[in-house]
């Protein structure tokens, strides 16, 4: 009996030396060449006309604009060429962004959230006539907001520290449906137009650009307060038939280019690169205080296998395609299977442990890109309704080339309700209709 106690403890003792050794660092793997070409990925420097810079700076209380945006766009590059790193820490964000400075006026207006609130931009245009804008600080965070967004080009931070400030777009956005509502309110419909051509352009331009989650998001729920925002005005019938010719012509449908959330997936997987490897560096992941049983470019090679490819796939897909595989919960990913009692196990437990804790939701996200196409079109398919207003709404619902992005079918008409609809896609939204 003393024999075989013996025996079982040599074992033991054998397995845990060898799971020890198999992970050390010469025994890590190789990255895969799409892995390391993300894991590469470098700051590139901010060129004038990008807005990132500029969003940073119209959170400040200084009114020169434009010279602040140079001072924090020089600060950003030369801290590029120094460390390579293109983002503000905690200490520089407190230096050059006032997140206070515009809380006052915010109070003053309706918010507005047009995925989750039905005519919510219709009401902030009503408190707009209502309460003309005449707050001196709000006038002026205007005029910086209509220089903002003249500006045509945008990236992220490549090297964003997870621990870092992002961009506190909330005040922006409160800028940006004010900026239309003063708009409507006060140049009339021409200027309205140019107004909303030139924000929808550059929200746009965001949307397709930006490589956060963050961003992403943004940009769509600021492009659908443009189209609530459009809608409001359209329902006042101050535009004759040119100008919704005009205005058909400046609310496309999505491009690929927008709707594909490649570099997004790409970006949040670097990020945990990053994330994983400081763990590593700085011992967080030890045991004893000697070994970790972690070997990262197994773990990265196993996080782009099971979570990173398959998002690059669903990123790829049509509004249709995406809903049909869905619905089957295709996309219902998981991790859980990265971590199980096995054998195999002994190799990388700590990452694999890591992995099947971190499991991605991101269906809701890429659903909610494709719910804006469709908002899109319902916006193209109420001017199509204004601009045949001797035909029945039905049969122009029934005729035209906008429709339901998920089933092809025409989109859905409450006469009643005086409303046109289709089902949203993503959860955690409420409203994909607009008013008649």
């Amino acid at each position: 009996m003393l024999k075989i106690l013996k025996y079982l403890v040599l074992m033991a003792a054998a397995l845990c030396l060898l799971t020890v050794v198999i992970n050390t660092s010469p025994f890590d793997q190789s990255l895969r060449p799409e892995v390391q070409a993300i894991k590469d990925l470098k700051a590139q420097p901010y060129s004038a006309l990008n807005a990132y810079p500029a969003l940073l700076a119209i959170n400040s209380t200084r009114a020169d604009f434009v010279e602040y945006t140079e001072s924090i766009r020089t600060f950003l590059n030369q801290k590029i060429k120094q460390s390579g790193d293109d983002y503000l820490n905690g200490d520089e964000f407190d230096q050059f962004v006032n997140i206070e400075a515009d809380q006052a006026w915010q109070s003053e207006y309706p918010r507005c959230n047009s995925r989750r609130e039905r005519g919510c931009m219709a009401h902030l245009f009503d408190a707009v006539v209502a309460q003309p804008i005449n707050q001196a600080r709000l006038l002026s965070q205007l005029e910086k907001y209509a220089a903002l967004i003249q500006l045509t080009e945008y990236s992220d931070p490549t090297q964003m520290d997870l621990a870092a400030p992002f961009v506190p777009f909330g005040p922006v956005l409160a800028l940006k449906r004010l900026y239309l509502a003063n708009s409507h309110a006060t140049q009339g419909a021409d200027g309205f137009m140019a107004a909303f051509k030139q924000d929808m352009t550059f929200w746009r331009m965001l949307l397709q650009e930006g490589h956060h989650m963050i961003t992403k998001m943004v940009a769509v729920a600021s492009i659908n307060n443009g189209i609530g925002a459009l809608s409001k005005a359209l329902d006042e019938d101050r535009f004759d038939s040119s100008q919704l010719r005009q205005l058909l012509a400046m609310v496309p449908r999505l491009t690929q280019a927008e709707t594909n959330m490649r570099t997004v997936f790409q970006h949040e997987f670097k990020h945990g690169i990053d994330l994983f490897d400081q763990a590593e560096q700085t011992g967080e992941l030890q045991y004893l205080g000697w070994f970790d049983l972690f070997q990262p470019n197994a773990t990265h090679n196993l996080a782009y296998e099971l979570s990173t490819r398959p998002l690059l796939a669903m990123s790829a897909l049509s509004a249709q395609e995406f809903h049909q595989q869905h619905s089957r919960g295709a996309w219902d990913l998981t991790t859980d299977d990265a971590f199980s009692w096995s054998p195999t196990t002994l190799y990388n437990p700590t990452g694999k442990m890591l992995l099947s804790i971190a499991t991605p939701a991101y269906a809701d996200y890429v659903a909610r890109v494709h719910d804006l196409d469709g908002m899109l079109a319902l916006l193209r398919l109420k001017i199509e309704i204004k601009l045949n207003p001797e035909t029945d709404v039905a049969a122009v619902i029934a005729s035209s080339q906008e429709r339901n992005p998920y089933t092809q079918q025409p989109m859905g008409h409450d006469a009643a309700g005086k409303r046109i609809h289709f089902a949203c896609a993503d959860g955690t939204s409420d409203v994909c209709e607009l008013s008649l």
